[in-house]
């Protein structure tokens, strides 16, 4: 049975023999799609080479040329680019031009002529034309090394790269390498664990390089429990901080600096006022951690001088479980620093600055509340119509500057607090003694003008360290603290409660009169209760010693067993003196022109 396929445009006529009516589609679909392919090929070659330039310039840089043509047209140019860099200003006016006409156009005054191949239009110098001096690029050289560490051993996978370019290669298993570089670049070598090196690239075609190995703080110890562990193996749940990293955060609590500074330690701050340390440290649930100072569980580290610390520990979980039910909440390690053998060494340090309020929202100006307030009232319907609390005439006056309102946030308080500490440490020792002391002076002024809030604190801390035989060795930690905190008598909490209670139309004196201060609601009038001569102040001074002894036998007969016979001794000694006075505040009797005085405090 003969079948005959159908005619098609650019198809040939076929005859199939012998073929079921399945198989002779199947096969009627395979050329059609061949067949198909084919005059999309064909229709997409034509349109290609048959693309039209149309071009109008005049002196325009031969790179720009060849990007119009690239875009109409859709060939891709292939040159060096130090063509470009003695290639002549264009000038021309084509239009609807094939590609090779506008080309030949276009390079008729170029020292460059043209070749067409594909899809790829590559440049070419003509003839007994002068090449460009060579660029940086052209005078690339390949250089060669070895790279090894400071034993002499080839390190293998070193990154080696040419600095401000993408050409880079790595070292082998040999720690050779090999790649291009030109005159005076620079070649850097960089591998983890080792200090970065970069070497100008001169007259050599071989730089060997040795690279440092930096130093890891893996190898760092960090105190655990009743002992002491290296990072590289420490799998427990425990952070640490130094105290280089600590002294770098300015504050009177140490508590305070290690905000932010130690993963899993949440630092919760109630009050900013000079000498409340009303911080707390949270590391597992809402309750207070364990703390201990070169051993022994001490309550009080706020008062602790950053300068003397040398680390600070965190244990959680069953890193912390080694000191029973106490450790519930967490445990704080502070280890304080020792001398170091040779010469006795002096060291001073100071520093000031300025702490300052911030996000502290700002209230209403007097206009702003008045025209607020009869807006409410009027929303509200809490007046009759057309009655205002106050009247334009009163607004007017205030917008005028014949009346002021009251700022109470300002009218007493400085934008900034300055703060400033001393600090002079000794240290030195020889092979059987070492000592390290540290003297230490804090001020820190608060935020109300007339400097009535403060705090100071002295510290002294002595450490020393003696080695009595080759197994028996004795430790002394003594650390002395005195510090004062003056306040007025009325809490601070009181005058932001009445700084942001009061309207700025209530005057802060009696008729604009600063002989009487302007009687307010439970009379916290917010100039009369931050001024302790008025009301009276509040002094706190604190005295505090802490001792420790350590007597250490390592037993010469059973290595690694050590016993240690600690004495401690704390003394705390608290001085408050709180005076409170009776004060008056006045309000003015505009009728009888007299200032009628209110007793407070008494």
């Amino acid at each position: 049975m003969d079948v005959e396929t159908p005619m098609l445009q650019g198809a040939i006529p076929h005859t199939v023999f012998g073929c079921k009516k399945p198989i002779i589609n199947t096969i009627l679909m395979m050329k059609l799609t061949v067949l198909l392919l084919l005059v999309f090929t064909f229709q997409v070659s034509a349109f290609t080479y048959g693309q039209r330039i149309n071009l109008q310039v005049k002196e325009a840089s031969l790179g720009d040329i060849l990007k119009v043509v690239q875009k109409q047209s859709g060939y891709n140019f292939l040159f060096n680019n130090q063509y470009l860099k003695t290639a002549k200003p264009v000038t021309v006016d084509i239009r609807d031009k094939p590609i090779d006409e506008a080309l030949s156009l276009i390079f008729k005054d170029q020292p460059y002529n043209y070749r067409i191949e594909g899809e790829i239009i590559t440049l070419v110098p003509k003839e007994n034309v002068i090449a460009a001096p060579a660029d940086a690029e052209s005078q690339q050289q390949v250089v060669r090394g070895r790279v090894t560490d400071s034993l002499g051993a080839p390190l293998e996978g070193v990154s080696v790269f040419v600095e401000g370019t993408s050409r880079g290669t790595a070292t082998d298993n040999k720690g050779q390498y090999e790649l291009q570089a030109s005159e005076g670049e620079t070649i850097l070598f960089r591998l983890v664990g080792y200090a970065p090196q970069g070497i100008s690239v001169g007259q050599l075609r071989t730089i060997d390089v040795i690279l440092q190995a930096e130093a890891s703080d893996l190898e760092e110890v960090v105190v655990v429990g009743y002992g002491t562990q290296k990072k590289a193996t420490l799998t427990g749940a425990v952070s640490s901080v130094k105290g280089s990293d600590l002294v770098v955060t300015k504050n009177e609590s140490v508590v305070n600096m290690l905000a932010g500074k130690m993963a899993g330690v949440r630092v919760v701050q109630s009050s900013g006022e000079p000498g409340a340390f009303a911080s707390g440290m949270q590391i597992r649930g809402l309750g207070t951690p364990l703390y201990i100072i070169d051993g022994v569980p001490r309550n009080n580290i706020s008062r602790l001088d950053a300068n003397e610390i040398e680390s600070i520990s965190v244990l959680k979980d069953a890193s912390a479980a080694i000191y029973g039910v106490r450790a519930s909440n967490g445990v704080v390690l502070i280890t304080t620093k020792n001398g170091s053998k040779g010469k006795t060494a002096f060291e001073y340090s100071t520093y000031y600055g300025t702490q300052t309020p911030i996000n502290t929202p700002k209230g209403l100006d007097a206009v702003q509340f008045m025209e607020l307030t009869n807006e409410n009232n009027i929303m509200r319907g809490s007046v009759a119509p057309g009655t205002l609390v106050y009247s334009e005439e009163t607004i007017e006056k205030y917008r005028s500057g014949q009346r002021t309102g009251t700022d109470w946030h300002r009218i007493n308080t400085n934008y900034y607090a300055p703060q400033y500490q001393h600090n002079l440490q000794v240290s030195g020792g020889s092979e059987a003694v070492d000592y390290f002391v540290n003297f230490s002076y804090y001020n820190q002024d608060g935020i109300y003008k007339n400097g009535d809030i403060n705090y100071e604190r002295y510290n002294f801390r002595n450490n020393l360290n003696a080695k009595i035989t080759e197994s028996l060795r004795a430790e002394l930690r003594i650390n002395a603290t005195t510090d004062t905190r003056n306040r007025p008598f009325e809490e601070a909490f009181n005058f932001w409660r009445a700084a942001w209670t009061y309207t700025p139309i209530t005057p802060a004196y009696a008729n604009y009169d600063r002989r009487y201060m302007q009687n307010t609601e439970q009379g916290l009038n917010p100039l009369a209760i931050t001024d302790a001569d008025i009301v009276g102040y509040k002094r706190d001074n604190q005295k505090l010693f802490q001792s420790t002894g350590n007597l250490i036998w390592d037993v010469p007969w059973a290595q690694g067993l050590v016993a240690n016979a600690s004495y401690s001794y704390d003394f705390t000694f608290w001085e408050n003196k709180w005076l409170q006075k009776p004060y008056y505040l006045y309000d003015y009797d505009l009728n009888n022109d007299v200032y009628l005085p209110k007793l407070y405090g008494d």
